[in-house]
């Protein structure tokens, strides 16, 4: 079981995190005015071996009051592809991808063209560094406008009352996506033994991700981006690595969420919950949970 594993809280400062510093364990944000948003909470279940996940959050983003921008980035590479900690490709998506969409913002292009501007951006800053990869989860809520975009297998959900949890984000994974295995075959990937391949490359379980250069042409870096609404009727919002959706699944998020009086208790209860699954995988989890104002 995950018991043996330690919880974390990333520290801030190494996540891309704009605003006043903030301590281990300290609530990201009590209140938001004027926004959807009442309080978040975010945190890790780390592995044993060493954290390639990272979590990104930016309040009031671009001088707005009422906007925030989530990032969920789980890497996948051998420590040893890299020189320097700082350039391993889900740092890099920290450093870049939030610095890639304000451009494509100023060259006014709408949100969607924007993402996937900053996307190829990215993607190409990562190749250049190394053979390793990373998804790329990014929502971004101002008011009750909210975009999602993403690549690979970390998902977003939106949860309400007592109806069945919403899944925002697309599902690049060729195990639990029969559309995504076949995306990457027509590109020219061969599938065997739960993994896409291609002459000379590495094995994936995606079919779309930023780096990968191992992979060629078989897997896209292009994102799918969702635009939704956020409703009186919607209470939370969990964006997360996909160690939480394969080990405990939205219906065990759920629970905790109808359990808790607040975003940290409940992000709490959603990395013990991990923690209890017997027989863990002992995959990095990452999650961010929004609480919004009823």
């Amino acid at each position: 079981m995950l018991g043996s594993e330690r919880i974390t809280i990333p520290q801030w400062e190494k996540h891309g995190v704009e605003g006043k510093e903030r301590k281990e364990g300290e609530p990201i944000w009590e209140d938001i005015a004027q926004g959807q948003i009442d309080a978040m909470g975010a945190g890790h279940v780390e592995n044993q071996l060493g954290q390639q996940d990272s979590i990104q959050l930016i309040e009031k983003f671009e001088g707005r009051d009422d906007a925030v921008w989530i990032g969920v980035y789980d890497g996948h590479y051998l420590p040893a592809e890299f020189l320097e900690d700082e350039i391993v490709p889900n740092k890099m998506a920290v450093a870049h991808l939030v610095e890639a969409f304000r451009e494509a913002i100023k060259e006014g292009k709408n949100y969607e063209d924007a993402f996937k501007s900053a996307f190829a951006k990215v993607d190409e800053k990562i190749l250049s560094q190394g053979w390793g990869g990373t998804t790329a989860t990014v929502m971004l809520v101002e008011g009750s406008d909210a975009w999602v975009a993403n690549v690979g297998d970390s998902h977003a959900y939106k949860f309400k009352k007592v109806l069945k949890p919403e899944r925002l984000t697309a599902d690049h994974n060729i195990i639990s996506n029969k559309l995504a295995k076949k995306e990457a075959i027509d590109r020219g990937a061969v599938y065997a033994r739960g993994y896409i391949h291609v002459p000379g490359g590495t094995g994936l379980k995606l079919s779309r991700s930023l780096g990968d250069r191992g992979m060629a042409e078989a897997v896209s870096h292009e994102p799918e981006v969702k635009k939704f609404k956020i409703t009186e009727d919607d209470q939370w919002l969990v964006v997360a690595s996909d160690g939480l959706w394969e080990e405990v699944g939205p219906q065990v998020v759920q629970y905790a969420l109808q359990k808790s009086a607040n975003a940290e208790e409940a992000k709490k209860k959603i990395l013990e919950a991990v923690q209890n699954v017997e027989g863990g995988n002992y995959d990095d989890v990452s999650v961010v949970v929004v609480e919004l104002k009823k």
